[in-house]
């Protein structure tokens, strides 16, 4: 449904509609110039051959310096879902099991298993008192022949995470019935509060993290995935037996963005905080339960009628496009609006939102 939708929204700009885009996960914000200058500096000195399939040995040290693993734990990889998909299929090429998700989640992940054969089982967050709780009667009683736990967390859509305590007592489980976790840690560096990534915890586990989201890097396609030493060489294997590499310059680029990590980071967090604070601010007075964003640059509402006729309502009536919560699973009565406008555009298109929610009641 999010591909639906995006194409929907690129069809009415398309006729001429100034459509204010508040649908898609993608950070407006340019590409640092410095980042820009060393790729294209890179694609001038010839860097545009082939290279490792596991990526760049610097490239590697150094990610491997900042999560305290060894280079042979980190691959390289075409963005982070590339990253995700590969891990899926590495784990479960010679296994009959399953994957597990907690919803609300990204729908691409439902493609990912679905296309290499397998059955997704879905264990629902309770939303209660604005918080999104994971349930672990909920999650033992599903998790009958799952091998594989896709873990978000900070979450697309709610930009909450789950709390250390569930993490723990979760890595607990997993370990109990044997289970692989592959966190998606996509948002992560662009946490409002302290965050706690699931290598803090434990080492049996798949992290997967991107370039997209912090540097405004999504259309250069560029992730990576920390595992044992086992599973980063059979997830090259797989890179070169299919995309062969991620391209040299595209790494040189993310080199780059490394050594402005801190600058960046800053300046993003203290920019989607303010933001993630003035919706929730015009949500909760107008009366809409949800949870206080904790990262990333989304908020999920409880709106409490059909999302996807308010969708359409809202595109048609106001320009304005979000998405329907239906998109994240069953979640019908949420939207997930993405705050990736500037802070006047965004007070004004969520007080628009609220008159056109009040003239659909």
């Amino acid at each position: 449904m999010l591909y639906e939708i995006f194409e929907r929204v690129l069809a009415l700009e398309a006729s001429g509609r100034k459509i204010i885009k508040m649908n898609v996960g993608e950070p407006p914000e340019d590409i640092h110039p410095e980042i820009l200058e060393c790729m294209v500096k890179a694609i001038r000195d010839g860097k545009v051959k082939y290279t490792s399939s596991k990526g760049m040995v610097k490239l590697r040290r150094e990610l491997a310096a900042i999560h305290g693993v060894d280079e042979d734990n980190i691959v390289i990889t075409p963005g982070s879902k590339w990253g995700i998909y590969a891990s899926i299929r590495v784990i479960l090429r010679n296994n009959d099991g399953n994957v597990m998700v907690f919803a609300p989640f990204w729908p691409a992940y439902s493609l990912m298993v679905t296309d290499i054969g397998k059955y997704l089982k879905v264990v629902d967050l309770k939303f209660s008192g604005n918080n999104w709780i994971l349930d672990f009667n909920r999650l033992t009683e599903n998790i009958g022949n799952v091998k594989l736990l896709i873990l978000n967390s900070p979450n697309n859509p709610t930009s909450t995470m789950i709390k250390y305590d569930e993490l723990k007592k979760l890595v607990k489980l997993l370990d109990e019935f044997n289970i692989t976790a592959i966190s998606d840690e996509a948002y992560i560096d662009l946490s409002f509060i302290e965050a706690k990534s699931l290598i803090d915890l434990t080492s049996e586990c798949i992290v997967v993290r991107s370039f997209s989201k912090l540097f405004s890097m999504t259309g250069l396609r560029i992730g990576y995935v920390i595992a044992s030493k086992e599973v980063a060489s059979a997830i090259a294997n797989y890179n070169s037996a299919t995309i062969t590499c991620v391209p040299e310059f595209i790494q040189e680029a993310a080199l780059k963005a490394l050594e402005l990590r801190n600058e960046i980071a800053k300046y993003m967090v203290d920019k989607y905080r303010v933001r993630a604070e003035i919706a929730y601010k015009i949500l909760t007075e107008a009366g809409f339960k949800v949870a206080k964003p904790e990262a990333g640059f989304y908020i999920f509402p409880k709106i409490n009628i059909d999302s996807n006729a308010f969708f359409l309502k809202l595109l048609e009536s106001e320009g304005i496009a979000v998405t329907p919560g239906s998109a994240f699973g069953n979640f019908n009565d949420f939207i997930r609006i993405s705050l990736t406008v500037d802070n006047q555009f965004l007070t004004n298109s969520l007080n628009r939102l609220v008159r056109c929610y009040e003239y659909f009641k």
